[in-house]
Order: structure tokens, then sequence, then C-alpha cells
């Protein structure tokens, strides 16, 4: 397939743009403004462009990469955990897992499912890490407290491509 010259310039905008936000990504995280853990997709610009240059809107993405488990949110406070979950029940959500404490990291947490088969934990009072700590394949239990978690919780509940 031979590109126009004006197709050729928004791929390499569009590439443009992703790096320069993956730059960014990384600096912030490095400065520690990001919490957490961050995958790059840097060098992998050309992938997005050239597929999503061909969607038409009625095409879908899904992946066939099924790893995401949950996306993490800080909130201030164990009272803040446990309104935001009684909100989410409110509102016709299923109870999740919670409350409870993890034992790494030694955070308060709370899990609702979401509308995509993942999960969404709002958490605090979390330990923090230094330049020292190592990582390691660790034989504990997920919690220190609380309710075991739902067997929902262990599987991969995400759609198959």
């Amino acid at each position: 397939m031979q590109l126009s010259r004006e197709e050729m310039l928004n791929a390499y905008r569009a590439m443009a743009t992703i790096r320069r936000f993956e730059e960014r990504v990384q600096e912030e995280f490095s400065k520690g403004a990001i919490p957490g853990f961050v995958h790059l997709y840097a060098g992998e610009e050309a992938s997005a462009v050239g597929v999503c240059s061909h969607l038409r809107d009625e095409d879908y993405i899904a992946s066939t990469h099924r790893g995401f488990h949950h996306a993490s949110f800080e909130v201030p406070s164990i009272d803040a955990i446990a309104v935001g979950a009684d909100r989410m029940r409110a509102k016709g959500r299923e109870a999740g897992w919670g409350l409870g404490r993890h034992t790494i990291g030694s955070n308060f947490f709370h899990y609702n499912p979401d509308p995509w088969g993942s999960w969404i934990e709002w958490f605090s009072d979390i330990d923090q890490i230094d330049d020292c700590w190592v990582a390691n394949d660790w034989d504990v239990p997920a919690h220190l407290w609380g309710t075991p978690p739902p067997e929902t919780f262990l599987a991969n509940q995400e759609p198959a491509s």
C-alpha cells in the first residue's frame, strides 16, 4: 500500500506524539512523580499508528495479552476506601474483595470488579520502599486480614480475543 505525503506526515506526527508522551512518562516516573510501575511503549509507535490508521468506526481492538488484572488508586484513608466501596455497591456494582490489609506493602485495600473483566483497587497507607529494596518471590499470603479473595478475583476474566 502506497501512502500519500499527507498520510505519511500524519503517521509521523502521531508516532512523534506517542514518543513524546512516553518520554515524559519515563521522566516523571524517574522523578518519583508516578508511583508504582510503568511499561513503556517507546519503540513500538509504528505498530499502533499503522494498525489504528486503518480502523473504521465499526472496528474495535481487543488485546490477545490478557494480563491486565487491576488498576490501583491511592485514596487518603481507610475511611475513603470504605466510603468508595459503599458507593460502588449502592450503584449496583458487585461487592468485590475487601476490606483487608495486604501483606507486602501493608496497605489497606478494597477491590471492585470493573465492567471489562478486570478490577479496580482502592488503597491507602502503603509502605514506601527505598533504593535498597530488592524484588523477590514472596511466599506469603496476599493479605494479612480480611476475607479470602473470591474465585473470580483469582481468575483472569477479561474476554479472550
